[in-house]
């Protein structure tokens, strides 16, 4: 289960994210608006729109954050809430993020945790390579995946990742573009599709804001 919600899925990472500080303390979140909840390019909706809430408290590179969305799988679970705590950094251009994610359900509970690291470095000016793995160490599965990320100008970024899920034991993908309206908003477009499910067409406006002043 990726949730690049949480340190950039892949729906917000190309938007900054205002922040508020104090004490060398920063405070973000946003709202996002999904015409399907997306992960690894299945989904969590049921075809059903979603809507999502992200927030992050972060100190010297040390975060812990949340990430709540409404899901159907056609059981009694509506409602996923995911909690997460790591440290991320970087060493020249490469900047990395170590961390640990979990994820509940509101009737299933405790569902699984994973280890998380990104990875990613700009290949020049306007390319960027990134790379992620989650492992699930109860499961011991892993899922594994590459970015290509291309900033055609300032504001509109196009980007494509191709993943494996052990777990699912399959592979996905998908393509799409990220527009960033004002300092506070953004359009996600985005093709999905994977060897086991059928593709899906997804759209989502994620707003962007500080909690505290």
């Amino acid at each position: 289960m990726t949730k690049r919600n949480l340190c950039a899925a892949a729906f917000v990472a190309a938007l900054p994210l205002p922040s508020a500080s104090f004490a060398e303390v920063t405070t973000s979140g946003s709202l996002t608006f999904a015409s399907e909840y997306i992960d690894r390019s299945q989904t969590f909706s049921d075809g059903q729109p979603a809507l999502q809430f992200y927030g992050e408290v972060e100190s010297n590179g040390f975060y812990g954050g949340v990430f709540v969305s409404n899901v159907d799988f056609g059981d009694e679970d509506k409602l996923e809430t995911d909690l997460y705590l790591g440290y991320r950094n970087s060493v020249g251009n490469l900047s990395y993020d170590i961390g640990y994610g979990r994820y509940y359900f509101d009737d299933s509970g405790d569902c699984c945790g994973e280890v998380l690291l990104y990875l990613s470095h700009p290949l020049g000016e306007r390319f960027e390579v990134s790379g992620a793995l989650e492992y699930d160490p109860q499961a011991e599965t892993l899922a594994s995946e590459l970015t290509l990320d291309f900033g055609v100008t300032d504001s509109l970024n196009v980007s494509g990742t191709y993943g494996h899920n052990e777990a699912g034991a399959n592979n996905y993908w998908n393509v799409g573009v990220n527009y960033t309206l004002s300092e506070a908003w953004s359009l996600d477009v985005r093709y999905y599709d994977t060897t086991t499910d059928d593709e899906i067409f997804a759209v989502s406006a994620a707003y962007a804001f500080s909690l505290s002043r």
